[in-house]
């Protein structure tokens, strides 16, 4: 997404549906206060299968809603991601590309929104830095064998008072009625619960993302907040400050409220203010962290590792290693087989 020029979100993955996972992640600390930070949309992820009763979707929707067709291949996570930000621009600062392709096709029919996203240079160029190299086309044939399972991304968000499912594949939005900000995470969680109930009880194979304000950012306006409400009690209990921070209107409401406390209870606060400062330096530190590995995950995943492989094997067999690691191989195999077969007589027993 910041590829694209989006700002301030991240996406999350979520492990359950449950309440308690939900307002974790929708839940910071702030001074004494619990806030709340936006879920933008939620993706799903799950394997796709024909329906075998065609969905009700709209002919006839709120024209700002952007809805657009999959036109183009193993592109709908890239698709479901769009949906919520060309459909969030009230909270998402989704940068000029973005705002200007929204602009563009906003009165296209959903096919040619489509290809508007598609032919993005942009959008393609983002998507594309996530493709894995294949370094070998191995043909399949399923004509006697089984074909490989598909899997589809679609979005669940808000808009305009109406909960939405936005999937590239159908005609066109399914609405879900009436929502509110409040209550349209309980709404979607229905329906999703809904379509997992369609497959089999072996089927585990789901994913649920959710699209929310970046975390880092947040706990950078936390701590800036902080400091300036530290300045003041440093000020009012006469220690030397750190920093100098003059305008405190943004921190009106606090300064007010710790001007009628005493010296003692003054300081208990100061204490608490620099712990909570800690805290939110500590959030920081964690998410460079955790960006700094998914970009090492991503570099890894995409790294193309045949040369490499290739070299071990040619110094290997220079050093006539080859043959004595290539049997040892075999013999474990074997051994593992065996050891599987053993087991499972054993248990029919």
């Amino acid at each position: 997404m910041r590829q694209v020029g989006v700002k301030g979100v991240q996406v999350e993955e979520l492990i359950t549906l449950e309440d308690d996972e939900l307002n974790q992640i929708k839940q910071f600390t702030a001074q004494l206060q619990y806030h709340f930070r936006p879920i933008y949309g939620l993706i799903f992820l799950f394997k796709w299968i024909q329906e075998t009763e065609k969905r009700e979707t709209l002919v006839e929707y709120d024209p700002e809603l952007f809805f657009a067709n999959q036109v183009i291949n193993n592109a709908c996570a890239t698709q479901a991601i769009c949906s919520i930000l060309m459909n969030r621009t009230k909270d998402i600062e989704i940068g000029d590309e973005l705002k200007n392709l929204r602009e563009f096709s906003l009165e296209m029919n959903a096919k040619d929104k489509g290809w508007a996203i598609g032919n993005s240079e942009v959008i393609r160029v983002a998507h594309n830095s996530f493709s894995r190299q294949e370094p070998f086309e191995i043909e399949q044939d399923v004509k006697g064998g089984k074909e490989e399972d598909a899997f589809h991304f679609i979005s669940y968000l808000p808009f305009n008072g109406q909960l939405y499912e936005l999937d590239g594949l159908q005609s066109g939005p399914i609405s879900f009625g009436p929502c509110t900000e409040e209550n349209w995470l309980s709404q979607a969680r229905e329906q999703i619960m809904k379509r997992i109930a369609k497959y089999e009880s072996s089927e585990i194979r789901f994913n649920l993302l959710a699209v929310i304000a970046d975390k880092k950012d947040q706990a950078e306006k936390e701590c800036n907040r902080l400091k300036l409400i530290r300045n003041f009690l440093m000020k009012q209990l006469g220690h030397e400050q750190d920093e100098i921070m003059e305008d405190l209107s943004s921190v009106k409401t606090e300064i007010d409220e710790l001007s009628k406390q005493n010296q003692e209870t003054m300081q208990a606060s100061l204490n608490e203010i620099n712990q909570s400062i800690l805290n939110q330096e500590m959030k920081i530190q964690n998410e460079i962290e955790r960006n700094q590995r998914w970009k090492t995950e991503n570099e890894r995943r995409k790294h193309n590792y045949v040369p490499f492989v290739l070299e071990l094997l040619q110094q290997l067999a220079k050093k006539n290693m080859l043959e004595g690691l290539f049997k040892d191989a075999v013999e474990k195999k074997k051994k593992k087989q065996e050891e599987k077969k053993a087991s499972k007589t054993g248990g029919a027993k």
